[in-house]
């Protein structure tokens, strides 16, 4: 396992209570292995019980010896069932993404690869137990890299606990199995 670092910065304009226009960077520091630089862009609509997110996504790893760029785009569409049940459907997009490379031409290692964002889309439940717990239930297909990209089936059940209130507001996600989208991701298309 590797320490991480992590500094982050939002930035949200709410034009009226239905729509929201928001923009975050977020820095992740591996010591010895790479540093990871995400921003994001998008506009979150709603009407009603439907919430519609659409963004884009630029990541850039830095490492010894190299530079890799990354672009994106991702949404989601939200459907509030009842007070504590909603449904959630996103995809996130980076084109056809090859086998990344190393500036040398070698593969980027496994210990490096488990950090490089890929395409991949499902669904899931939000359930609000109360005000401060909750969980997400669904699945999704990942693409995963190799000499030939597919897709993998994986599970989503990611229990989590919401401290603080208002614009102090934090959420922790506790990732249940082999899930390897974080309870950010999943959740970055809700309002701020």
């Amino acid at each position: 396992l590797h320490r991480l670092i992590r500094r982050q910065r939002q930035m949200c304009i709410r034009d009226s209570d239905n729509m929201h226009i928001s923009a975050d960077v977020d820095v992740a520091v591996y010591p010895g292995m790479m540093n990871k630089a995400t921003g994001t862009l998008g506009a979150s609509i709603g009407n009603g019980n439907v919430r519609f997110y659409a963004g884009g996504i630029i990541n850039k790893y830095s490492f010894y010896g190299g530079l890799i760029r990354q672009l994106g785009v991702q949404g989601s569409v939200t459907y509030q069932i009842s007070a504590p049940l909603s449904f959630t459907a996103f995809a996130s997009y980076y084109g056809r993404n090859a086998m990344p490379m190393m500036p040398c031409g070698s593969p980027m290692p496994p210990s490096m690869l488990g950090y490089y964002d890929v395409s991949r889309f499902g669904g899931y439940v939000n359930y609000k137990v109360s005000e401060h717990f909750g969980i997400l239930v669904g699945g999704q297909a990942v693409e995963r890299h190799g000499p030939r990209n597919y897709y993998e089936v994986e599970p989503i059940a990611t229990p989590y606990v919401n401290i603080g209130s208002g614009k102090k507001k934090v959420g922790i996600g506790l990732p249940v199995g082999q899930i390897t989208v974080s309870y950010t991701h999943l959740r970055a298309h809700e309002t701020c």
